[in-house]
Order: structure tokens, then sequence, then C-alpha cells
């Protein structure tokens, strides 16, 4: 059995959004995937994380996850797909201004 690890940072400056699934609703080919592991959220607005069924219409979960959660999900040759939301800044002067 084979583990792989692909990490992700996502970051948005201004006004500016970021996305982290930019191909939209998909499957990653693997057995297993923990697609969403939320380890740090700050000043951050979106990145919902949403399983869809075989359709790729019907909603079988959606959240926005909060630091510490994840979504351990069946992939390949499953009936499962996924996606997450872009992502925005709650407030976008908040890395203009200098920490006190």
């Amino acid at each position: 059995m084979w583990w792989f690890a692909h990490h992700t940072f996502i970051f948005c400056q201004g006004c500016e959004s970021a996305t982290n699934s930019p191909e939209g609703i998909h499957q990653d080919g693997m057995d297993f995937i923990m697609f969403a592991f939320v380890v740090e959220r700050k000043n951050v607005n979106g990145a919902k994380s949403i399983v869809y069924a075989e359709d790729k219409e019907t909603k079988i979960f959606e959240a926005v996850l909060k630091e510490g959660q994840g979504l351990l999900q069946a992939d390949l040759h499953s009936s499962l797909w996924h996606e997450v939301t872009e992502i925005s800044p709650l407030n976008p002067m908040k890395w203009l201004i200098a920490p006190a």
C-alpha cells in the first residue's frame, strides 16, 4: 500500500481571491483521500468543502471547516466527487496594518 501527501498553502492578499481547486468538482485518483484538513484559518471568507454524489450535482455534505477539522472519503472507483470553494480575505486591509 502506498501513502502520498500533497500539502497545499493558500494565501490571498488585499482584495484578491485564491483557490485550491481551480478544476472545480473532481476526484483525486487515490483509493482514499483527506481532501481537506484545516491547520490554520485567519482572516478568511469562503473555503466551503463540498462532497457530491455521482451526478456531480447532488450535494451530500457541505461545510466551512474550522481549525483542526478535516474530511476523509473514498475517492478512486467511488461515486463521490468533491471541491472546495475559493477564499477571500474577510478584511482586505488587515495585511496592510502593522501589528502592535
